[in-house]
C-alpha cells in the first residue's frame, strides 16, 4: 500500500510538470511569431505540437494553424497550404473559420482557383457578407479568365540578375537610368546569421550596370565600406540626385526586441556612402516604416506604414519634408488602401501612382495597380493584368522615364529563385495597310495609281504603287483607334473606296487591302428605264431611284466629267424631237445638282432620232449588234414588236467626257460635302502667343499648322516645311518658280521663292493651286493672309467661340 501511494503521488507531481511545460514552449513560440520571427515560431511550435496529447485536440488544431501562418508570413506558401490543410482536418475552423479564408487566399495566390472557390465557399456559410472572402472569390473567376486574355506587356526573367535566392525591389539609380540597384539575400551578404522572420539571410542592397549591348554586369553590394550593408537587413532603396542620395528600408531583426523596421538615409560623395542616419517621419518612433519613394525634388515621401489611423494591416501614407525630417504623415485615403496590405508605392510622372496590394480584388497575392491623380487625390484604381500580375505576388515596379517599360518582383512559377527580378516592356502597337491595284477586267495590276488614306484623326495622305501595283501605309501613317477611309484613283478608271479600322485592336496587325479598279466605261451608257409622259420632260419621282446609281458614281468619282444624252423615237412631235430630248436631258442634271453634284461636271444634250439605238447585246427578243434605226423597225412586221423598238429608243445614256474635274469658281475652292452637320461652316482654332488663330491644315496630303494673320502681305511657308514636303514626294522644283534655283547645292530650299501648292485642305474646304512664298522663321509652318483665306469664301473670326465661320 505504501508502495502504491508514493508512485501515485510521484505521478501527480509530474502533472504539472509536463503542462508547464508545454505552455512554457507555446508561450515562446507565440512571442516568436508576434515579433514576427516566424522561422523560430516554426521549430517552436513543432516543438510544442510533439508534446500536446492526442486528446488535445483544441490545441493541436490551434498550433497547426499558427505553423500554416508563420510558413505564410515568411513566404513559404507550399508548406503553408499543406499547414492549413492540417489544421482544417483537426476542424480548426470550429475555434476560428478563417482558416478557410487564410487557405483560400493562398490557394489564390499560387493559382489553384478552383479550390480557392471553393474554400472562399466554405467561409461564406460561416461568415456569409464578409467583403474580403467575397471579392476574393470573385478574384478567382477573374484569375482563371485573365490568364486567358492576357495583356500585351511583356515579361522576362533578368536570369544575369536573379539567383536562387531572393532579389526584389528594383529600382533604376542614374538619371541615364542604365543601373538599377535591388535588393537580395544571396550569398555575400554582409550578415551571416539567419533571418528569424524569413528564414533567409539578412538582405542587402545591391547595384548593377547594363552596357550599350543590353548586357548586366554582376551584381556588387551598394556598399563595401558596410555603412549602408550591414549585419541586419537593408532594402528597397530609392535614389535621388542623379544616385547620390538613397532612402532604404532598414530592420534589425534583434532578439528581444519588436523588430521594427524604419527608412533611412545616406548619401554618396563619390568616393563612399555616408552613415546612415534614421528618418523622422512626424515624430512616430513606434510604427513601421517601410518601401520608401522619393520624389525627385527630395519633398514628398511615400511609404508603407502600419501606423494607427489606416484603413488595413498596411497602408501607403505620405509625408512632406526634406533630408530625413518630414512632417505628420497623411493617408493616401480609401481609394488606394483596403482592410488588407498596400505597399511599394511608385509614382510615375507626378500624376499616376502604382503600387501593389493584396486588396483590389487581387489575383491571389501582391498584385500591381496604378491610381491616378484626381481633385480629391489618387484614386481610379486600376488593374495590372496579366502577364504583369499572375496568381503569386507581383510587386516593387518601377518605369523606365517616358517608356512603357521598366521592372518589377514576384515570386511567380518558373523564377529561378523565392523572389525574382523581371523585366517588363509594352511593345507598341503597330498597324500597317498594304495591298494591290488591279485592272477589273484583266486583272494585271495598275502601276501609278494614287492611294489615299484619311483618318477619323483628321490625317491624310497618299502614295502611289509601283509598276506591280502594289502599295502601302506603314506603322507611321497607320495609327491605333483610328477609322480610315481609303480611295483610289486612276486616269482612265473609275475611283474604289474601301473602309479599314485599329479602333478597338489590342495586338498589331498587318492589313491587306486588294483593289480592283474598273475601265472608264468607252461610248455610252444607258441609264435604268426613265419614262416620260407623252410630250413632256418633268422628271417624275418614281424614276428618280433610276439615278441613284449614277449618283454613286459621281459621289465616288469627284472628277468625272459626264454628259447627259436624251434620245427619243424617229415618230415626230410638236414640239420637235430635238427640243424635246434637249429638255429631258436639262431635267436628269438638274436633278443630279440638287442632288450635290457640281454643275460643271454635267452637260445636257439632246440628240433627238437622229442617233438609233445600237444594241451591245440581245434585248427584247432583238439580236445583238441590230441598230434600231427607220428602216430596221419598218421592216418589222408586227406592230407590238415596233412598238418594242421605238421605245428601246428613248432613253437616257451617260458618257464619260474627262477625269480632270476642277471648280471653276474663281476662287480656285471648294467645298467638300460632309453630310449633314452643322458645323460645316465652321474652322474651330487655337490662338498662338501673338493671339492668331492657329489650326490644322493638310497641303498635298500632309499634315501641318498653320497660322492666320490676315494683315499680312502674301501668303507664307516655312523653308523646313517645304523641304518636308520634298522628302515626301509631295514637292518637286517644277512646283518652284525657279525650278532647281530656289535651292542651293544641299537641296535646302532657299528663301524668298515662290511655290505653288496644288491643294491646301482645312478642315472641310479645299484650296487649289496657291501661290506661297518660302521663309526661314515663322510661328508655323505655313501663314495664311486674308487674301488666300477669302478664297474659301466670306468669312469672320469669333474669338470668343475661337472659330473661323465661313457664310455658305
Amino acid at each position: 500500500m505504501m508502495k502504491r501511494a508514493l508512485m501515485l503521488i510521484l505521478l501527480l507531481a509530474c502533472i504539472p510538470y509536463t503542462l508547464l511545460s508545454q505552455n512554457k514552449i507555446l508561450r515562446k513560440a507565440d512571442t516568436a511569431f508576434k515579433y514576427q520571427r516566424y522561422n523560430t515560431a516554426v521549430t517552436a511550435y513543432q516543438k510544442a505540437f510533439a508534446k500536446l496529447k492526442k486528446s488535445d485536440r483544441e490545441r493541436q488544431s490551434y498550433v497547426l494553424y499558427q505553423i500554416a501562418e508563420a510558413y505564410r508570413n515568411s513566404g513559404q506558401y507550399s508548406k503553408a497550404i499543406s499547414q492549413y490543410k492540417r489544421a482544417v482536418k483537426a476542424r480548426y475552423y470550429v475555434q476560428d473559420p478563417s482558416v478557410y479564408l487564410q487557405t483560400a487566399r493562398l490557394q489564390l495566390s499560387l493559382g489553384f482557383f478552383a479550390d480557392a472557390i471553393e474554400n472562399f465557399d466554405f467561409y461564406l456559410e460561416y461568415i456569409p457578407d464578409d467583403t474580403v472572402a467575397i471579392n476574393g472569390r470573385a478574384a478567382g473567376v477573374i484569375g482563371m479568365e485573365a490568364i486567358e486574355k492576357p495583356t500585351r506587356y511583356e515579361v522576362e526573367n533578368v536570369r544575369k540578375i536573379n539567383m536562387r535566392e531572393s532579389e526584389w525591389s528594383p529600382r533604376y539609380v542614374t538619371d541615364e537610368e542604365n543601373v538599377i540597384a535591388f535588393t537580395s539575400t544571396r550569398a555575400g551578404v554582409t550578415g551571416k546569421k539567419i533571418d528569424e522572420w524569413s528564414g533567409q539571410r539578412f538582405s542587402d542592397i545591391f547595384i548593377c550596370k547594363q552596357d550599350a549591348k543590353g548586357e548586366w554586369s554582376t551584381p556588387e553590394k551598394i556598399d563595401k565600406n558596410e555603412n549602408i550593408s550591414t549585419k541586419y537587413s537593408e532594402s528597397d532603396a530609392v535614389f535621388i540626385d542623379n544616385g547620390n542620395t538613397s532612402y532604404f528600408t532598414f530592420c534589425s531583426n534583434e532578439k528581444k526586441k519588436d523588430g521594427r523596421c524604419i527608412i533611412k538615409m545616406s548619401k554618396f560623395d563619390g568616393a563612399e556612402w555616408s552613415k546612415p542616419e534614421d528618418v523622422i517621419i512626424g515624430g512616430d518612433s513606434v510604427s513601421d516604416f517601410i518601401h520608401p519613394y522619393i520624389t525627385p525634388d527630395g519633398n514628398t515621401l511615400y511609404f508603407a506604414s502600419n501606423k494607427a489611423g489606416g484603413y488595413g494591416d498596411l497602408d501607403i501614407w505620405k509625408a512632406s519634408g526634406n533630408g530625413t525630417s518630414f512632417g505628420e504623415p497623411e493617408n493616401l485615403g480609401a481609394c488606394v488602401n483596403t482592410k488588407d496590405k498596400e505597399s511599394y508605392p511608385f509614382l510615375r510622372n507626378d500624376t499616376l501612382l502604382y503600387f501593389s496590394s493584396l486588396g483590389h480584388n487581387s489575383l491571389g497575392g501582391f498584385d500591381i495597380f496604378s491610381a491616378s491623380l484626381t481633385d480629391s487625390g489618387f484614386c481610379n484604381v486600376t488593374h495590372l493584368d496579366y502577364p504583369i500580375n499572375t496568381n503569386s505576388d507581383d510587386f516593387g515596379i518601377c518605369f523606365f522615364s517616358g517608356q512603357n517599360k521598366g521592372f518589377f518582383s514576384s515570386n511567380r512559377a518558373g523564377g529561378k529563385g523565392m523572389d525574382d527580378i523581371y523585366s517588363f516592356y509594352l511593345p507598341d502597337l503597330l498597324f500597317s495597310i498594304a495591298g494591290t491595284v488591279k485592272n477589273d477586267e484583266s486583272m494585271q495590276p495598275i502601276s501609278d495609281a494614287v492611294v489615299s488614306l484619311i483618318g477619323s484623326d483628321g490625317m491624310f495622305v497618299h502614295t502611289r504603287t509601283n509598276s506591280k501595283g502594289f502599295y502601302k501605309f506603314d506603322n507611321r501613317q497607320v495609327k491605333p483607334s483610328t477609322t480610315y477611309s481609303m480611295t483610289v484613283e486612276k486616269k482612265d478608271f473609275l475611283e474604289a473606296e474601301a473602309t479599314e479600322t485599329t479602333v478597338g485592336l489590342t495586338q498589331s496587325k498587318d492589313f491587306v487591302r486588294n483593289f480592283t479598279l474598273q475601265p472608264v466605261p468607252k461610248g455610252a451608257v444607258t441609264l435604268p428605264e426613265i419614262l416620260y409622259a407623252v410630250g413632256k420632260w418633268d422628271l417624275q419621282e418614281q424614276y428618280q431611284d433610276s439615278l441613284i446609281g449614277l449618283i454613286t458614281l459621281l459621289e465616288k468619282n469627284p472628277r468625272l466629267i459626264i454628259e447627259l444624252a436624251s434620245h427619243t423615237d424617229i415618230r415626230p412631235i410638236a414640239i420637235g424631237n430635238d427640243s424635246l430630248s434637249q429638255l429631258r436631258a436639262q431635267a436628269v442634271v438638274d436633278y443630279l445638282i440638287e442632288r450635290g453634284i457640281h454643275p460643271e461636271r454635267l452637260i445636257a444634250k439632246g440628240y433627238g432620232a437622229r442617233v438609233p439605238r445600237m444594241l451591245a447585246i440581245s434585248v427584247s427578243g432583238f439580236d445583238s449588234g441590230v441598230v434600231l434605226n427607220e428602216e430596221y423597225i419598218s421592216s418589222l412586221s408586227d406592230k407590238n414588236r415596233q412598238e418594242q423598238a421605238h421605245q428601246l429608243n428613248r432613253r437616257t445614256e451617260f458618257s464619260v467626257l474627262r477625269d480632270d474635274f476642277i471648280p471653276s469658281d474663281g476662287n480656285k475652292s471648294v467645298f467638300a460635302s460632309l453630310g449633314s452637320n452643322e458645323n460645316l461652316n465652321k474652322i474651330p482654332y487655337t490662338e498662338n502667343p501673338d493671339k492668331n488663330p492657329e489650326f490644322d491644315v493638310i497641303i498635298n496630303g500632309v499634315g501641318l499648322r498653320a497660322v492666320l494673320m490676315e494683315k499680312a502681305k502674301t501668303g507664307v511657308i516655312s523653308t523646313n516645311a517645304c523641304l518636308r514636303l520634298l522628302q515626301l514626294g509631295k514637292l518637286g522644283k517644277n512646283n518652284f518658280k525657279n525650278k532647281e534655283k530656289a535651292m542651293n547645292e544641299d537641296g535646302e530650299i532657299l528663301a524668298g521663292q515662290k511655290v505653288t501648292l496644288s491643294d491646301i485642305r482645312i478642315e472641310q474646304f479645299y484650296l487649289y493651286e496657291v501661290e506661297l512664298t518660302t521663309a526661314d522663321e515663322l510661328p508655323a509652318d505655313i501663314v495664311l493672309n486674308k487674301a488666300i483665306m477669302s478664297l474659301i469664301g466670306k468669312y469672320s473670326v469669333d474669338k470668343a467661340a475661337q472659330e473661323i465661320v465661313v457664310e455658305l
